[in-house]
Formats: C-alpha cells, sequence, structure tokens
C-alpha cells in the first residue's frame, strides 16, 4: 500500500509545482494524520483528521486527503480542508508557492489539477484567485473561471511590477 501510494503521491507533488524545480524522487513522504484507512476491495487510501504530507519543502494540509486507485488508469486525488493547501518556499531562485481552495483535486486521465471553492495561487508576488482554477498539466496552461455549483464570483489576477519576482 505505501509503495504505491508513495509514487502517485509523488506525482501529485510534482504536478502541483509545475513552476519549480521537480522534487527528488528520492526524497520520502511523510504523512500524519488523525487516522488512515485502505479498502483494497475499492483501491481507495483515505487520510482523516488533520493531515500534513510533506516530501523535501512541499507541505500538503487537509482536513482529508482520499486517494482512489480503482482503476490504475484513473487515479483520482482529493485534499479537502477549510481550506486544504499547497505550500513550496523558495527554491533557488524560483519564487514560493502557496496554493488553497477547499478542494484540491488531481485527476490523471484529464491529465489537469483542479482547486475548487476560494481557489488562491500565489507564486512570489504575482496572485490568482477565484472560484476554480485549473491547471492543464500537458499545455502548461493555468485558467481561472466559475464553479457551476457555486454563486458567480470574480476573477482576480495580481501582476506585479517588472523587475519583481517572476
Amino acid at each position: 500500500m505505501l509503495r504505491s501510494n508513495r509514487n502517485i503521491l509523488g506525482l501529485l507533488l510534482i504536478v502541483l509545482s509545475p513552476w519549480v524545480l521537480a522534487q527528488s524522487a528520492q526524497d520520502p513522504i511523510r504523512i500524519s494524520a488523525d487516522e488512515a484507512t485502505r479498502s483494497e476491495l475499492e483501491g481507495i487510501t483515505r487520510y482523516l483528521g488533520n493531515v500534513v504530507l510533506v516530501q523535501g519543502t512541499i507541505t500538503i494540509t487537509a482536513s482529508s486527503l482520499e486517494i482512489d486507485q480503482a482503476n490504475p488508469e484513473e487515479i483520482k486525488i482529493i485534499a479537502t480542508g477549510s481550506p486544504a493547501t499547497f505550500v513550496q518556499p523558495m527554491v533557488g531562485a524560483e519564487p514560493a508557492i502557496d496554493a488553497k481552495a477547499q478542494t484540491i483535486r488531481y485527476e490523471q486521465v484529464a491529465r489537469k489539477v483542479i482547486l475548487e471553492q476560494d481557489a488562491r495561487i500565489q507564486r512570489g508576488e504575482s496572485i490568482i484567485r477565484g472560484p476554480l482554477i485549473e491547471y492543464f498539466i500537458d499545455e502548461k496552461r493555468v485558467q481561472a473561471g466559475q464553479d457551476a455549483n457555486q454563486p458567480k464570483s470574480r476573477v482576480e489576477v495580481v501582476i506585479p511590477p517588472s523587475g519583481s519576482t517572476p
């Protein structure tokens, strides 16, 4: 169980930090939670209560973290919280990343990361916030917009002046 989760979580960590240097595959993944369960029949692992995942400099915090491996071709990872967070401090010349949302979801088949409900990504001084932020991995494209399940609200982008953090 731990070895397959390690590979999946390592992939999630790399996907969530597309703007920074990739983490070493040798860095251990450490997960602490109030509770952990694994259903082999369902192919689902759940970590519940004060979940903290650390690999290298990356930290993910959530109220719950679920890894759905029912179909190895369609792995899904969902971190939920109030909010769930993804943080990586400054690495070399790359600015720090601080991402938050009520739900952070990774969908392997669609090759995207979705931040839902009160989503916010800050990279250095650059900020994008809105009800829904999607990162399309293969296209290296970020899209912010509306969440059909939430009341309409506007997307906000803060771009620092030239010469500031990239």
